[in-house]
């Protein structure tokens, strides 16, 4: 329940943050620099709300779920604020302009820069280093798939196990219950 609360008020408090960057900024790019800025302010004073959200991406791409998915009163009714049909389309503007400018941001830092690597050796035509982050990623995809192959191993056999148990929990309940009728002979 305590993790909900954190992420919700943080939520509130970026969609709140959010709203006042649209009417003060008119420029893109300069709500794009204030939104950082308030995400990174959110997440760092609010741990749950990091966890949940990643990047701002994130964030904006749940508020635009959110302002389309409700009704404008339901919306307004659990955040205390409505978004325009100007300023949702704005918002999603603002974060495809951030995906072509940062198309790595949504993965973990490692991966991100393993692709940015790649990207960086493509424009300048460095094969070595293309090749090398070819390599390296090769084997970071091994590692995943490996991991993800004994993930779904474990969780076949603890499939089981718990097939099992119930099994076994039926049987010995039953058992207790025909024990108990037989030897009480009142009943």
């Amino acid at each position: 329940m305590a993790r909900s609360v954190g992420a919700k008020s943080g939520r509130r408090h970026f969609f709140r943050s959010l709203k006042n960057i649209f009417e003060r900024e008119k420029d893109n790019s300069k709500a794009i620099d204030q939104i950082s800025i308030i995400y990174r302010q959110v997440s760092g004073d609010n741990t749950e709300f990091s966890k949940k959200y990643r990047t701002p991406i994130d964030i904006c791409e749940d508020l635009l779920s959110r302002v389309t998915g409700f009704t404008s009163f339901a919306f307004k009714f659990h955040y205390s604020l409505s978004f325009s049909p100007e300023e949702v389309n704005r918002l999603a503007n603002i974060v495809k302009s951030i995906e072509s400018e940062m198309p790595f941001i949504s993965l973990s830092p490692k991966y991100g820069n393993q692709l940015e690597m790649l990207k960086l050796a493509y424009a300048s035509n460095d094969i070595e280093l293309g090749s090398n982050g070819l390599k390296q990623l090769a084997k970071d995809i091994k590692f995943l798939e490996s991991t993800i192959e004994n993930q779904e191993r474990n969780n076949r056999a603890s499939t089981w196990v718990s097939v099992i148990g119930v099994i076994l929990t039926i049987i010995f309940g039953a058992v207790s219950i025909f024990q108990v009728y037989v030897s009480s002979p009142n009943l």
